[in-house]
């Protein structure tokens, strides 16, 4: 199964993601690859969490946990966008299914 994600709407200017009006918190995406060898591109804090949640390859390793942290971390407000990007990066490495990243 493949979970799809809505398009975030905006309101106000501010991006908002469709579960339940939470901030998607945007950053510039990270290239990753599926379990079918198909990319995607991951472009929010909170199309990162739900990566990890529901289609991470690898769920014991460090990094995954730290990643995870990193993303409900910033959706709670307690960190930045970046730092889930940064945590992200480092488990998509760690999980051998990085490929690239838009610069900052």
């Amino acid at each position: 199964l493949s979970a799809q994600v809505a398009a975030p709407k905006t309101r106000n200017g501010i991006s908002y993601c469709a579960f339940n009006g939470m901030r998607d918190l945007p950053f510039p995406y990270v290239t990753i690859t599926d379990q079918f060898g198909n990319t995607k591109n991951i472009g929010s804090a909170v199309e990162a969490e739900i990566w990890l949640v529901a289609h991470w390859p690898v769920r014991n390793a460090d990094k995954f946990k730290t990643a995870k942290r990193a993303c409900l971390d910033a959706l709670a407000g307690k960190a930045t966008c970046t730092s889930c990007r940064n945590a992200f990066i480092e488990a998509a490495k760690e999980a051998g299914i990085y490929i690239t990243q838009k610069r900052l």
